[in-house]
């Protein structure tokens, strides 16, 4: 998208130059407008004026920061052509692409590669590792789940005369499933406090790497605290209902 002047004309000589927004920060001019009509000589051969400033995007992966970009028509510096396909006719059209390459440069390489596929390519171990991460995330949220599960069970049994006490002196099985699942509610958000710090770090550490990024808000770790509550109370709620409606004449016998 053009923020200052116009595109360079249609031409196989170079004769006008399109910057991008980082070229002209790189020079020390205040507004795009003020590169228009100025000259770029490169090597001592090429000299042209520049008569439009786009804005900047990014030729590269995330990692990288957008560089200088000069852009112009010159026959003698092509090596790459972009097209645009339809998806349906995909096969058909590279087929036709690459009859006339090999007319008019037989002595040439005719490849290709799609920009989408390029683009995969610079987040190929990001995505690598997001398939780790989910793998022993849930892992560990599995394994997490049926200690709970056994913790809760565990209460369950150690206070089974106390649940038949309260349910005599009235207690509601929602009174007797908050008894059961406080303290393990407690337990969750001590564990939240002691592995937040350390999340955020490594994940600061390694958003780091990357020249554009998000930023670690507090949401971001209020939603990971709610979910953690919500899947240990979802684990634990079926055990702490069983005992919660046991009947209690029997819990008060056996003791």
């Amino acid at each position: 998208m053009l923020v200052a002047g116009r595109l360079y004309g249609a031409s196989d000589t170079l004769r006008e130059f399109v910057v991008n927004e980082t070229l002209v920060k790189k020079l020390g001019l205040r507004e795009p407008k003020d590169i228009l009509g100025k000259e770029i000589n490169f090597w001592d051969q090429k000299r042209a004026p520049v008569v439009g400033v786009v804005k900047d995007f990014q030729t590269n992966s995330m990692q990288d920061p957008i560089k200088p970009v000069v852009m112009g028509a010159w026959k003698e510096t092509y090596a790459l052509a972009g097209i645009k396909v339809k998806p349906a006719s995909v096969h058909q059209t590279l087929a036709a692409i690459e009859r006339i390459w090999n007319a008019a440069y037989p002595d040439d390489i005719y490849s290709y590669e799609f920009l989408d596929d390029k683009i995969d390519n610079y987040y190929k171990e990001e995505g690598k590792l997001s398939i780790l991460y989910r793998l022993f995330a849930g892992i560990a949220i599995f394994i997490s789940c049926l200690g709970l599960y056994g913790l809760v069970s565990f209460m369950a049994m150690q206070r089974t005369r106390e649940i038949g006490v309260r349910k005599v002196l009235g207690a509601s099985v929602t009174q007797m499933i908050v008894l059961l699942s406080r303290e393990l509610t407690l337990l969750i958000g001590f564990a939240f406090l002691v592995a937040a710090p350390i999340g955020y770090y490594l994940m600061h550490r390694w958003l780091d790497g990357f020249a554009y990024r998000i930023h670690l808000g507090v949401g971001l770790f209020l939603v990971s605290v709610t979910i953690s509550v919500a899947i240990a109370w979802c684990t634990v709620g079926y055990r702490a209902y069983r005992a919660a409606v046991a009947n209690p004449a029997s819990a008060l016998r056996s003791e």
